[in-house]
């Protein structure tokens, strides 16, 4: 019988897009992000944090999710509040992978769904976009995954709006790229656009810092010492002594 296994993560791109109606694939899944866009109950979950049900990570509906599950939840090791929960097989994935590419909970699973004998391994909802920094050392870890279980004659599915499609560029060969080197100009005329923008902006901040400061001085003026006509330029503040012709209160008779 064919293994089929698909991985489900959170990634609004293609989470929806899950063969949640093909019974014949096997669903695992994890992170709280993915409990909403579940279609049916995962044949298996993962959740390698530290159970902590205080941190935000943990919410009483997670929790509560994790605590009513009718299958195996993979963690870092069996408890209470998790009736199900069973200890994930670290030292066996480490002996057969290595240490280096264990960088995020997809790696862990893609690792279990290789040594369970997966004909077939598909992931859905999983980007790990290189224009997230998050995901920046997540994103070799999966792909090592990949590259591992083709190497190995299984098949792997991934949907069309994965960034996990694309390797990372070949580094040094990526450079011959004309397209790489038209990138590299057009990102140099962003950059100084963006910096002249700022300088402006800078500047346009400090002249609004005097004139608030001006206008603050003018009502102060008008508030406590205009009461009169009585009042002449001399006692005016430097500010109000400034001010063109055309500008000065009317309130205020101007004696030579």
């Amino acid at each position: 019988m064919t293994l089929k296994i698909c991985l489900i993560g959170s990634a609004p791109s293609s989470v929806a897009l899950a063969p949640y109606a093909d019974p014949s694939w096997t669903i695992w899944a994890c992170s709280p992000g993915s409990r909403p866009h579940l279609k049916r109950a995962p044949d298996a979950f993962f959740e390698l944090h530290l159970f902590e049900p205080e941190k935000e990570w943990f919410s009483p509906e997670y929790v509560h999710f994790l605590a009513t599950l009718p299958s195996p939840v993979w963690m870092l090791e069996p408890i209470q509040e998790v009736p199900t929960s069973v200890a994930y097989p670290k030292d066996a994935m480490l002996e057969e992978f290595g240490p280096y590419f264990f960088t995020s909970s997809l790696s862990w699973m893609f690792a279990l769904a290789i040594m369970s004998g997966a004909d077939e391994i598909a992931l859905f909802g999983v980007d790990m976009s290189a224009s997230e920094e998050i995901y920046t050392h997540q994103r070799a870890g999966c792909q090592f995954f990949i590259h591992e279980a083709r190497k190995r004659g299984i098949k792997v599915t991934l949907p069309h709006q994965s960034d996990l499609n694309q390797p990372t560029p070949l580094y040094g060969f990526c450079e011959q790229s004309p397209f790489h080197q038209k990138l590299l100009a057009r990102k140099a005329e962003l950059v100084g656009r963006l910096n002249a923008a700022k300088q402006q902006i800078a500047a346009l901040s400090q002249e609004a810092t005097y004139l608030q400061g001006a206008a603050e001085d003018v009502d102060f003026v008008l508030k406590t010492w205009v009461s009169d006509d009585s009042i002449s330029v001399q006692q005016l503040t430097p500010t109000m002594r400034s001010l063109s012709a055309p500008e000065r209160p009317a309130a205020i008779n101007f004696m030579a």
